[in-house]
């Protein structure tokens, strides 16, 4: 992403609207939507591959500047509420209902990644699952 200049700018944006020091959720969440909308449109295994980021041992070597990345790229700005029952998923499920934007795009990845009850695979194709999960990200 620091290599493509747009990627680069949104990824910016992250940062500066995620701050720990300066934390503004909502437009912390518009910048993730964004970066995510962007890298859908234009390199949709990137978008995987920020949005599933894991670092495997803190303790080895090279783990800090992965953890570092994955605080970048999932800021915990992010995921902050008021209190600690907001966060839990039914609440999540129900706050994310009564928002338009969020009702959609909640109604787009149940619709997109629903299992066959036959098979226990995605219903639909797997591509659109994946841009219906992508597309949650940065909303409750």
């Amino acid at each position: 992403c620091m290599t493509e200049s747009t990627c680069r700018s949104h990824l910016e944006m992250v940062s500066s609207h995620c701050d720990t020091a300066y934390c503004h959720k909502d437009a912390c969440r518009s910048s993730i939507q964004d970066i995510y909308k962007f890298l859908l449109e234009t390199n949709q295994d990137l978008a995987l591959k920020i949005a599933l980021c894991v670092c495997r041992d803190a303790t080895k070597e090279g783990q800090t500047e992965c953890s570092r990345a994955q605080r970048r790229l999932h800021p915990p700005c992010a995921h902050m509420s008021a209190s600690v029952s907001a966060r839990q998923c039914h609440n999540l499920g129900r706050d994310c209902r009564s928002d338009r934007v969020c009702r959609y795009r909640l109604e787009h990845y149940e619709l997109s990644c629903a299992a066959d009850t036959m098979t226990g695979r995605c219903a639909g194709q797997h591509q659109e699952c994946t841009k219906a999960m992508l597309g949650l990200l940065g909303t409750d």
